[in-house]
């Protein structure tokens, strides 16, 4: 009822439970400002509170989940739901698994991880107008990677078995992740209605 609430925000939960010292991954938070082109060299739990993915208590520094989910070591640890299961299958329904794979780095890695196993295993024309060759994807690439990124941002954590489905069928890309509609939003308003998670 909390949380349907709107009271309690899982990403924004303390963590006081895990030791940030021996969790947190630098090198991901490295990673993190070099894609940022943040060239200055603040000190890591400046950047993590700024971001909103720590909290300081006392002398004392503690994640939240978000920062779990970007920057320990292993995340899959402490959300178990945390993943994105990529598949490929033989014709048009869930039956013959030619390709199957479990991403389950941190947030950015799996929307990484998930954009390149869609390039991977579909099809790619090419169109040549003089000297020049263009590329051609099945899908739209700004298409696949908007539906990634919804599923990542809208994925429901305290749904048991709630990781995000990824799947490659010969006639379309599903993506899925389990979760109920926000408060104030029902199936028929789709389309017409626009309702922001708290």
């Amino acid at each position: 009822m909390v949380v349907e609430d709107g009271r309690l925000i899982f990403e924004e939960a303390i963590r006081e439970d895990i030791n940030f010292l021996s969790e947190f991954y630098e090198e991901k938070l490295n990673e993190f400002l070099r894609m940022a082109n943040i060239t200055n060299k603040p000190l890591p739990k400046d950047v993590l509170i700024n971001l909103g993915c720590a909290t300081e208590k006392g002398k004392k520094i503690y994640f939240n989940n978000a920062g779990l989910l970007f920057f320990s070591k292993n995340q899959i640890r402490f959300n178990r739901n945390a993943y994105i299961t990529c598949a490929l299958f033989k014709g048009k329904i869930q039956v013959d698994v030619l390709d199957r794979k479990d991403f389950d780095g941190n947030l950015l890695e799996q929307f990484e991880d998930s954009i390149k196993f869609i390039q991977k295993n579909t099809r790619l024309a090419y169109e040549i107008k003089g000297l020049y060759r263009k590329e051609i994807p099945e899908y739209p690439i700004e298409a696949i990677r908007e539906g990634v990124l919804n599923a990542i941002i809208h994925r429901d954590y305290l749904i048991k078995g709630g990781n995000i489905y990824l799947y490659i069928f010969d006639d379309r890309i599903e993506i899925t992740s389990p979760g109920s509609f926000p408060k104030g939003m029902h199936k028929e308003d789709i389309g017409k209605k626009a309702v922001r998670r708290k």
